[in-house]
């Protein structure tokens, strides 16, 4: 419904104009028979319209009009009245009156005219604030655009010119809108001539003599170049131009935005030069330098890299991946280490023993130094130096066999020492029965501990010089536990093995030995240890197996030194040989139980060290 304002002086006028309006129920109709009542009732309420008289007292219809225009309201008037002089009609067309229609003649058609007249008016207005609204909004996008912007129409005339070119060249856009003839050349080149809004329909060959890094399609015209100007400083810009159209998609123009791309292709340029420099560097060193994605293809690699592992530059072109320069014996443990750096779980950085494989076929030993490649807080692959170990490895190879023949002669020389005290204990023996004698009973005895504590010594030291003398290997977890479990003298102690089937850790052979001296060091040092448990935890990436009891626990003062050589009541070297063991493939152990609430040691395998194996059939 249409709410309209009808101003007449003739009140009889007044009325029947507002039955006629009212009847279809597309109108309602307030009237007031004085203009200056009219200009308050516009301001405490909204018209579609307004119907007014030409000839009133006070304030006739024309001069109602100007006050209505000079307050700003473009609201539709419609001038109603019996004078009919073709002057009034032009001045009231002038002061912005938008139709005019005499009074008089029948009835019902002149107000079927009045509301078509209403209905046209209103519509107009309507669509002419669309229009403006969306002009409008068309200069406050492109005034909010973050780069340079302007346009011009089919002439050459600007008919844009937004914020962001007015703080790149210093010109306001009331200095530049409505000008030609290259106007907006002049802040860029100091000249006026044409620039790439005026090129998007020439070849590539001739924007090519002003322009660099061209790409050209269909109507868009991207392209880059340097410039003495604006504000007097070289600068090197990206332009984008493409035509302009209305919504007839007819060409009215053409817009171009420019965006200041110096420091960028300052950072670029000495990225470039950094990674050249990069690059050369890499070639020179005899260790091998590597880049790679998150799924292992191979983005960089130096010369000693093709030199060590037998590929080519072609090669290298075609598509090489890590997983092809790995034997296949350490796949899966690789692909954990490197799953976990891609994923952000892996630390820094990560440091990893493996046998690489040629082209050829061959391996060798390596130590790989590896950690992310981050870019805008993502990681994007990884990084790293591969060093051959095979010199190394023949070292300890070699150091290993002196120690084989140390070994050797140690054997032989605990034999020895081992027949000495069975002699001795021998004699000891008969001299006590010889010499039955209660005040030597306590000198008897210590002899014996004595010579129980060599023995012990002696073993421990057969058992120290195998440590790390064999590679280490996957083994069983849950295997080891029932072995170590069977050569324990448990009495009535129980030995609840709940590791899970299949578990497989990366360790000395001797780590078997491990969990015989910590059931063992529970069985000798426990007070009412009725049960000891061995279970796993996995968390955060690593593997812990606990090994506890329900006994008496460690006090916490001794808590650590329990690792320590020669600490406790009886050789004091179980523990001891136990962390040495388990440090060989970097695994840790630690005592966290309660006091009074039994002990509680947790192996800690880190990522990588264990794997699911073949499950154990019982």
């Amino acid at each position: 419904m249409y709410n309209l304002l009808y101003v007449d002086d003739e009140s009889s006028l007044l009325d029947i104009t507002k039955l006629y309006m009212e009847r279809s129920g597309e109108f309602s109709v307030d009237t007031t028979t004085s203009a200056k009542e009219a200009i308050g009732m516009l301001v405490k309420r909204p018209y579609a319209a307004i119907i007014s008289d030409y000839q009133m007292p006070g304030m006739d219809g024309i001069e109602f009009l100007k006050k209505v225009r000079t307050s700003g309201n473009t609201i539709p008037f419609i001038l109603f009245t019996g004078r009919g002089r073709e002057e009034i009609v032009i001045h009231a067309l002038n002061e912005g009156a938008d139709f005019y229609l005499q009074k008089g003649g029948e009835p019902k058609s002149q107000f079927i005219e009045l509301a078509h007249q209403i209905r046209q008016a209103v519509q107009q207005r309507n669509a002419e604030i669309s229009i403006r609204d969306l002009e409008r909004r068309e200069a406050d996008i492109i005034n909010f655009l973050p780069d340079a912007t302007f346009a011009i129409d089919t002439k050459g005339v600007v008919i844009a010119w937004n914020r962001a070119i007015e703080e790149m060249t210093g010109v306001s856009a009331a200095e530049m809108l409505g000008k030609g003839d290259y106007e907006y050349a002049i802040p860029f080149y100091g000249r006026r001539q044409p620039i790439l809004i005026n090129l998007i329909y020439e070849s590539d060959e001739i924007i090519a003599k002003k322009y660099t890094h061209i790409l050209h399609k269909k109507d868009v015209l991207i392209a880059d170049t340097t410039l003495p100007h604006p504000k007097g400083k070289p600068v090197t810009l990206m332009g984008k131009a493409s035509p302009l159209y209305n919504r007839h998609d007819e060409i009215i123009g053409a817009i171009e935005s420019i965006r200041d791309i110096t420091e960028r292709e300052q950072a670029e340029g000495a990225l470039l030069e950094s990674g050249k420099r990069f690059r050369e560097l890499a070639d020179l060193l005899p260790q091998v330098v590597y880049e790679a994605d998150t799924e292992g293809n191979l983005t960089y690699s130096n010369h000693t890299a093709f030199e060590r592992f037998g590929y080519t530059e072609d090669d290298f072109k075609q598509g090489l991946n890590i997983w092809q320069m790995l034997a296949p014996d350490d796949l899966e443990r690789v692909s954990v280490d490197f799953r976990a750096m891609v994923e952000g779980k892996g630390g820094t950085e990560h440091t990893g023993e493996y046998m690489a494989l040629r082209k050829d076929g061959s391996t060798f030993p390596v130590t790989i130094y590896s950690s992310p490649i981050v870019v805008n807080g993502r990681i994007t692959g990884l990084r790293g130096i591969i060093v051959d170990i095979t010199e190394r490895k023949r070292a300890e190879e070699a150091l290993r066999q002196g120690n084989r023949k140390l070994a050797l002669l140690t054997n032989i020389t605990r034999h020895d020492i081992d027949n000495q005290i069975l002699a001795l204990n021998g004699f000891v023996e008969l001299l006590h029965e010889k010499i039955p004698d209660p005040a030597l009973e306590n000198y008897f005895t210590w002899i014996k501990q004595a010579s129980n504590r060599i023995s012990s010594i002696s073993q421990f030291a057969k058992t120290y010089s195998t440590v790390g003398e064999t590679a280490p290997a996957w083994q069983d977890i849950r295997t080891l536990v029932d072995t170590a479990a069977k050569q324990a003298a448990l009495g009535k102690i129980q030995v609840k093995n709940d590791l899970p089937a299949g578990i497989e850790v990366f360790a000395d052979p001797l780590i078997v030995k491990v969990f015989y001296n910590l059931i063992e060091n529970g069985v000798r040092h426990g007070r009412k240890i009725t049960t000891i448990w061995v279970f796993a935890e996995e968390f955060d990436g690593v593997y812990i197996v606990v090994c506890e009891d329900d006994g008496e626990g460690v006090l916490g003062e001794d808590k650590e030194h329990i690792f320590d050589w020669g600490f406790g009541k009886n050789t004091g070297l179980g523990l001891a040989l136990s962390r040495e063991i388990l440090a060989i493939t970097k695994i840790t152990i630690r005592e966290t139980g309660k006091p009074g609430k039994g002990a509680r040691f947790e192996i800690t395998v880190p990522r990588g060290q264990y794997r699911v194996g073949n499950p154990v059939k019982k």
